[in-house]
């Protein structure tokens, strides 16, 4: 006996299958949630971040300690107002630079407005972000024919 293969809709990097809705990245299911345990379904637009005060939080403390490690050491060269001599006063900016593009980062995610699907299942609620480069067009097509396939009466806008 072989199983029938169910339909699978994708648009970006969300996909709809009879039986659950999935998010990609780069063609591997990272996240899947059964259509059984979903109790609403909406299109939203905004934040793409799940827990945005973290986001923010952690963003901040590595832009800072990236920032304060790029300016000790230049501190320390205009305080004596020559050159080091050795390289040890510049290791700072080894790590400043990586720190602050990754704080840096952080804080771009949560300002970024994206199109996800905004799911409530019992336990939880669950954010399924679309592609950067996906138009509003797409979007609303790929919800229309996820609502006539599979019954879903995904709401678009707020809730």
């Amino acid at each position: 006996m072989s199983a029938q293969p169910t339909e699978l809709i994708k648009c970006s990097t969300v996909g709809i299958s009879e039986d659950s809705v999935s998010e990609y990245d780069r063609n591997v299911k990272i996240l899947s949630v059964p259509i059984k345990n979903i109790h609403l379904i909406s299109l939203e637009q905004g934040s793409p971040v799940e827990r945005p005060i973290v986001q923010i939080f952690i963003g901040i403390m590595l832009l800072a300690m990236g920032i304060g490690l790029g300016v000790w050491p230049l501190l320390d060269i205009f305080s004596k107002n020559d050159l080091p001599s050795n390289s040890y006063s510049l290791w700072p900016f080894a790590f400043a630079v990586p720190l602050a593009l990754i704080g840096f980062w952080f804080l771009m995610r949560f300002f970024q407005k994206r199109y996800f699907l905004l799911i409530e299942t019992e336990k939880e609620l669950r954010k399924l972000v679309f592609d950067t480069n996906v138009s509003d067009h797409e979007v609303r097509l790929f919800v229309d024919k996820a609502n006539s396939l599979f019954g879903l009466n995904i709401s678009k806008g707020k809730r």
